[in-house]
Order: C-alpha cells, then structure tokens, then sequence
C-alpha cells in the first residue's frame, strides 16, 4: 500500500530537501560520465580512422618522401639575375672575378669597400639571392656560398648625337645581364 502512495503525486515523503538535491546531483553526474565515456569511444574510433589514413598516406608517400630528400639536397642553389643593368660586361666582370667563391658577409662587406660603380647593382643583386634563398628554401645567410657569379653582354642602345658642320656622331650604351648562383654548404658540413 505505500508504494501506491508513493506514486501519487500528492503524497509527502518523508525526504530532506538535502537528500533530494544530492540524488539529482548524482544522476547528473552519472549522465556527465555516460556522456564523456560516449565521448571518448567516439574520439577513439574518430583517432582509430584517422591513423589508419595517415598510415596509409605514409605508405604511399615512403618512395616520394625519399625523392624529396634528395631533391633537397639537390636544391641548395639559388639564383637571382638582373639584366639589361647600363654599364659595360668587361666592367661588371672585374667586380664578379673578386667575390667568386665567398661568402656571403665576405662579399658583401668587399661589394661595400670596393670603389668601383659596377659594385651597386651587384650588391642588390648577392642581397636579392640570398633573399631568395631565406624565404624560399628556408637556408640560413650564413652558409651561402657564391659558386658562380656570370656576365653576359646585353642588348646594345644605339643613339646619334649631333656634331659640328651637321655631321652626326654614334653613341653606343652597352648593357650587360649579371646571373649570380648561392649555394647552402651546410649539408656538405653535416655529411662531412
């Protein structure tokens, strides 16, 4: 007879409002664990097929990850080439026989010292590699090397300047293309 009092609505039991509140706290509780238990087999399963995609990528990339490490190493040269710069190739070309074969800081503290015009675009231009170098292989400033810095003569601006008794007088501008190769020797270092 009780427990068909019970579940009429308006039957008092005999319950504190404390006994009440932690009973209802425990059953949000246990609904919390359900929850995260649900949770955390739904992330494993989530893991479970991402791992088994990244495994097979992995397998399927073994061979083209061992081409890239040898295109990296292939890839330590960069270049940077200015052309049709307005001076002579003959000129450009006593600069570039200076700095072949050094360092980056070394040249650019020469290119700095050195008292000849040719030096200016030659400079920007060992500044522009190695900015090339930096931000798009990510090498380091401080193991480029200059293992190739080449002129060749440009295209020639012809002009005519007038002279006395209305006879003319050729103006030749030569111009000239500067091609400058960089080349990281820091793997060279670790193999070594």
């Amino acid at each position: 007879m009780l427990g068909s009092f019970q579940n009429e609505p308006f039957v008092f039991s005999f319950k504190t409002q404390e006994e009440i509140l932690q009973e209802i706290r425990e059953k949000e509780i246990q609904e919390e664990r359900e929850k995260e238990i649900l949770k955390e087999e739904g992330e494993k399963e989530i893991l479970q097929e991402e791992r088994e995609k990244e495994d097979i990528k992995l397998k399927l990339k073994t061979e083209e990850g061992k081409r890239e490490k040898e295109d990296i190493k292939l890839k330590t040269e960069v270049y940077a080439l200015s052309q049709s710069i307005s001076m002579s190739a003959h000129k450009a070309r006593r600069v570039l026989d200076q700095i072949r074969g050094r360092s980056y800081q070394e040249t650019l503290m020469i290119l700095e010292l050195m008292p000849y015009r040719a030096c200016y675009p030659i400079f920007k231009l060992i500044y522009s590699a190695a900015a090339n170098a930096k931000h798009n292989m990510g090498l380091n400033e401080e193991y480029l090397v200059i293992i190739k810095a080449a002129v060749n003569e440009g295209t020639t601006v012809k002009k005519w300047k007038p002279r006395a008794r209305g006879r003319s007088y050729p103006i030749k501008r030569t111009t000239c293309h500067i091609t400058i190769v960089l080349k990281d020797t820091s793997l060279y270092e670790q193999y070594v």
